[in-house]
């Protein structure tokens, strides 16, 4: 940001709090935290930083590649896009913003479909993981592979769209695409202009892209964790940071009225992430024996944003788990996020 917004501090020695993650014995926070492959932990209350540390390298102005986590970036994308009057509203049809994907399988799904990962588009038309992530830009292309032939490819549907949630990834994709179609920028920049500088970002923060300029939102965005932080504290607070509207009023309470638990609870996800009850504007929403009416996103090595409303906390976490899957530690995690947040 050109003018980036400093925060208050109240910090807290927490190296003596003690921790029991469920089934095992009690140990000090910075035990679990190394248990986590942690890199950045930032914790702030009532728009206070409490806590601040880094490990293994990082620094406060590095960004940090957040993978899945960052996802909830591309739901305050079409929130203020339907604000604006770019999207006339979440029942709208994806084609009647993209009808060149009137062939695709994405063709019945709406805008509020792809928020909530109800497309029902089969997975199985991606044979190969590795050309998805030359596609998306991890990786050097082959010819002319891109995002949006990617999305094209996809022709089958296991369940037609709204009827139940399957966390596919190149759904956050499509909304780069929309993103980029709909304001002839990309999401890259979009985000630096409607969220990064009207908050006061302090760091540069990074977006992979495809070789055609389209930014792979799906696991591809790198910030800093204060200023990740900084951007729940957005959404906490109704939208606004310093006085200013960045958000659209009443995006959690939205979220929250309208999540639908039927269509989450026998997804492959759900079994996964016993913690939420819901999927809505790529947010989950926490379940109710865990911590209800809290909200988090989550990606692949550990990286997490936690948002909860009740105790007026929001909590970053960075980490580099040595597999991008690692249940085990992904189930303390989110102990944690619980147990600090509160």
């Amino acid at each position: 940001s050109s003018n980036p917004a400093d925060w208050d501090y109240d910090l807290i020695d927490f190296d003596e709090f003690l921790f029991r993650p469920a089934g095992n014995r009690t140990v000090s926070i910075t035990e679990i935290l190394t248990f986590l492959q942690t890199d950045s932990l930032v914790v702030a209350k009532n728009g206070v930083i409490v806590i601040e540390k880094y490990f293994r390298g990082m620094k406060p102005d590095k960004a940090h590649i957040l993978f899945s986590a960052g996802k909830p970036f591309a739901g305050v994308l079409i929130a203020n896009l339907i604000a604006d009057g770019r999207i006339r509203g979440e029942n709208d049809r994806i084609t009647r913003y993209l009808p060149e994907l009137e062939d695709s399988a994405f063709f019945d799904a709406t805008i509020r479909n792809l928020l909530d990962m109800q497309t029902g588009i089969d997975s199985r038309d991606i044979q190969d993981p590795a050309e998805l992530a030359r596609s998306c830009g991890f990786a050097p292309p082959h010819g002319d592979e891109s995002i949006e032939r990617v999305i094209s490819s996809f022709h089958h549907k296991h369940l037609p769209a709204g009827k139940a949630m399957d966390y596919q990834s190149i759904n956050t994709d499509l909304i780069s695409l929309l993103v980029t179609k709909l304001t002839g920028s990309s999401a890259a920049r979009i985000i630096q202009e409607t969220i990064f500088e009207p908050m006061g970002a302090e760091f540069d923060g990074y977006l992979v892209r495809d070789q055609f300029g389209i930014n792979a939102l799906s696991g591809g965005l790198a910030v800093s964790a204060r200023d990740l932080v900084k951007f729940g504290t957005v959404i906490l607070k109704d939208g606004t940071f310093n006085q200013k509207q960045i958000i659209p009023a009443g995006y959690l309470n939205a979220i929250e009225r309208s999540a639908e638990p039927d269509k989450w609870r026998d997804s492959w996800i759900a079994q996964l992430t016993p913690q939420a009850k819901a999927y809505r504007y790529h947010l989950y929403l926490c379940a109710d024996h865990f911590d209800p009416g809290s909200f988090f996103g989550v990606g692949n090595y550990g990286n997490a944003l936690y948002i909860c409303p009740s105790n007026q906390s929001v909590i970053a976490l960075q980490s580099t788990y040595p597999n991008a899957v690692d249940i085990p530690r992904f189930n303390t995690k989110m102990e944690l996020l619980n147990h600090l947040a509160h």
